[in-house]
């Protein structure tokens, strides 16, 4: 139940009185501290924004700025059964003819038959190489089984180039065998596996222990057997021999790779090079419009509607303006490239409300004739889109000027909640020292009412005394 403050010499509602008079004040306080919030929350949800936009158009810069996502070409095989092919955008437009001759195979290896994969080997040390990769394997007591030696390679810190494993075939007298069988990783004759054993039994060559492991073909050391032999991969290209160690073929077509599948001597097949204009339009596009969302979130933070008579959240800011103004600098750019040396000759015009379009008759021009002069122009190392990245991206990491300001504006904020607490404690010591002063009032007032009546009944006992009321 609610406790009612009332003058015993006035007469006065002292509680309610109070209470209206600190609120007055606290109103006009508390009002004004939420406008300053909202103001600050509104500019930061409008940095929010733009920010969202700089991100999404940084990331639409960045796809142009890699030509092998700006470029995007197409590698066709006359028969992906022999081989497939892909490009990047490094490719060049043009057509090959193609042989495959043999195909590339990793060497594999396998030892004598043993009764099972807990079979006894031998202790010892294993010195395996394959191409650039040679390591040791220490075979240790408790270790000499076919399984423990098959797990203590593939363990190895340092083996990158050989796996492990263990097969249980027949023996030839109706029952089974296990053999380790170890295999190249990469395949071509660079890789082929050597193996030299240095066996605790003191006879490293024999065929007991672990030197029953040993595959040396230079020593003549050769107690494995060779289950299948490494071999390179051998194609023709235009009538040109190439010998390489794999099956994928990265480095003799600049920008293409070719996948070979299966070997056919004596038959060609034709391996052709071509922009993917599509796609690569597609690619440009997506940059436009990219940059045209930004352009609507910016002039709807930054400019005035005069319909409503009111300005955006960041109208006149200085930041939002000095970013933007750098983009469309850099935007202006022009390069060395005579004919082909800014964005209008390639089709990307920005008309005078700061649009940009694509022309996709000119674009496509440039793409059949000079894609060249594209990549120049976008995703040199001093391109457009590299400079339009790096840009946005100094803007909008960490310690950059968004990241500044959001955090300015969160602590003013902060300070705002300060501040109202702050509020709450001068409103209630206000509180206190006004019910403190209307008690002491009202005690007085009382005071001069008993004083006011005892006069009068004093005066009225006075002889002759006459009252005047009526």
């Amino acid at each position: 139940m609610a406790i009612t403050l009332s003058g015993v010499g006035s007469g006065l509602d002292i509680q309610s009185l109070v209470s209206q008079l600190v609120q007055s004040e606290g109103q006009a306080k508390n009002n004004a501290l939420n406008r300053r919030e909202s103001n600050y929350q509104t500019e930061l949800s409008a940095l929010g924004r733009l920010k969202s936009s700089l991100s999404s158009f940084q990331s639409a810069a960045a796809k142009l700025s890699d030509v092998n996502d700006l470029l995007q070409l197409s590698a066709n095989s006359g028969d992906d059964s022999l081989f497939s092919a892909t490009a990047s955008g490094s490719a060049t437009s043009g057509e090959y003819s193609i042989e495959v001759r043999n195909l590339a195979k990793a060497q594999k290896l396998n030892s004598v038959g043993f009764s099972s994969s807990d079979a006894t080997v031998g202790t010892g040390t294993i010195k395996i190489s394959s191409g650039d990769n040679t390591f040791d394997v220490e075979i240790k007591a408790g270790e000499q089984s076919l399984s423990g030696i098959r797990d203590s390679i593939n363990s190895a810190a340092d083996n990158s180039s050989v796996s492990a494993s263990i097969v249980n075939v027949d023996d030839g007298l109706g029952g089974t065998e296990a053999r380790l069988v170890l295999t190249a990783k990469n395949s071509g004759t660079a890789n082929e596996i050597s193996i030299s054993v240095a066996d605790d039994d003191g006879d490293s060559t024999d065929t007991s222990g672990l030197s029953q492991l040993a595959y040396d073909v230079a020593d003549g050391t050769i107690n494995l057997s060779e289950l299948v032999a490494a071999d390179d991969a051998v194609i023709r290209v235009d009538g040109l021999d190439v010998t390489r160690s794999s099956n994928s073929i990265d480095d003799v077509i600049d920008g293409v790779t070719i996948d070979l599948k299966v070997a056919e001597v004596d038959r060609t097949v034709g391996l052709f090079v071509s922009v993917d204009t599509s796609a690569t339009q597609k690619t440009v596009q997506a940059f436009v419009d990219s940059y045209n969302n930004l352009v609507n979130t910016f002039t709807s933070l930054t400019g005035y509607d005069a319909d409503k008579e009111s300005g955006g959240a960041l109208q006149g800011d200085f930041t939002a303006r000095q970013i933007m103004n750098d983009v469309r600098s850099i935007l202006r750019e022009t390069s060395d490239s005579g004919e082909f040396s800014s964005l209008f000759s390639m089709g990307i015009e920005i008309d005078q409300y700061g649009k940009m379009s694509l022309d996709s008759t000119k674009f496509k021009d440039v793409l059949a004739s000079r894609p060249d002069a594209l990549t120049n122009l976008l995703s040199s190392e001093d391109g457009i889109a590299g400079k339009l990245e790096a840009r946005l991206k100094e803007a909008l990491d960490l310690g950059g000027v968004f990241d500044s300001r959001t955090k300015s504006l969160n602590q003013s904020i902060d300070k705002i909640d300060d501040e109202r607490l702050d509020l709450e404690d001068h409103l209630s010591t206000m509180e206190t020292r006004m019910l403190n002063q209307f008690i002491a009032m009202d005690s007085l007032v009382a005071q001069y009412n008993n004083t006011g009546s005892y006069l009068t009944s004093q005066l009225a006992a006075l002889p002759g005394f006459t009252s005047q009321s009526k």
